[in-house]
C-alpha cells in the first residue's frame, strides 16, 4: 500500500525546509500532500484554487487543501517545517497540535525540522513522556537535554516514531531519513543516486 504523508504549512514556513522533503518524497513514490493550516489568525489567502501560503522570504505556494479538510488517520507521516513564523503560526492552530499528538499515540511518524521541534512540539507536550529526543535550531534547546544537538548525527535525529532535523542545509538528510522511516533504505538509496546527493554514507 503507497505511504501517504502531509506536510503542514501556515504563513512564514521555512522554503527549503517544506520543498525539499515534498519533492524527494514524491520521488520515492509517497503520496505527500501540502496543506494549509488555516484555524489560527495569521491565515493564508483564499482564492478559488485554494489557499495562497507565503513562505518566509517570499515565495507564495499555491496549496489545494486545507489541515481541517483531510482525515488524520489516512496518513503515515506529518511533516512539520520551520521558520519561526510559520512555526508560531502552527503551535497556535488548536487542529494541527490535535493532529500531531494522534500521531505520536497512533504510533505514526512525526518530522518537524528547524524552529518547529520546540515551538510545536515541545510546546505540545511531546516530549513529555521523555521516550523522544530529538534536535532543533542551533540555541533553541535552552539547555533541554531531549532537543540538544548531540542528538542524532548529521544534524539529524530519529528517535522512535519521531524525526528531527536543525535547519534548512539539512533539510536533504531530513528528507531522506523521512524517506527510509516510510519506505525503507533502498528507496532512499535509489532517490540520492537520481538526486546526485553528495554526501553519501552507506
Amino acid at each position: 500500500m503507497q505511504k501517504k504523508a502531509i506536510i503542514l504549512l501556515a504563513n512564514g514556513f521555512e522554503e527549503a525546509e517544506a520543498l525539499v522533503p515534498f519533492d524527494f518524497l514524491k520521488r520515492a513514490g509517497i503520496d505527500v500532500k501540502l496543506v494549509a493550516v488555516q484555524d489560527v489568525a495569521d491565515k493564508a489567502q483564499v482564492i478559488d484554487q485554494g489557499f495562497i501560503v507565503s513562505g518566509s522570504h517570499g515565495l507564495k505556494v499555491l496549496v489545494k487543501e486545507c489541515l481541517m479538510c483531510v482525515k488524520a488517520e489516512e496518513f503515515d507521516a506529518v511533516i512539520i517545517p520551520g521558520g519561526l513564523r510559520g512555526a508560531n503560526n502552527i503551535s497556535e492552530s488548536k487542529l494541527a497540535t490535535e493532529r500531531i499528538l494522534n500521531q505520536k499515540n497512533s504510533n505514526k511518524t512525526v518530522a518537524a525540522i528547524c524552529a518547529s521541534p520546540v515551538v510545536v512540539l515541545d510546546k505540545a507536550g511531546y516530549f513529555n513522556t521523555n521516550s523522544e529526543v530529538g534536535v532543533c535550531y542551533p540555541n533553541m534547546d535552552n539547555g533541554k537535554p531531549y532537543l540538544s544537538g548531540k542528538n542524532g548525527t548529521k544534524g539529524v535525529c530519529v528517535s522512535n516514531n519521531l524525526i528531527t532535523s536543525r535547519g534548512p542545509s539539512c533539510a536533504e538528510d531530513f528528507a531522506f531519513a523521512i524517506i527510509e522511516k516510510l519506505v525503507g533504505k533502498e528507496i532512499a538509496n535509489e532517490v540520492k543516486d537520481d538526486t546526485i546527493y553528495v554526501n553519501k554514507d552507506r
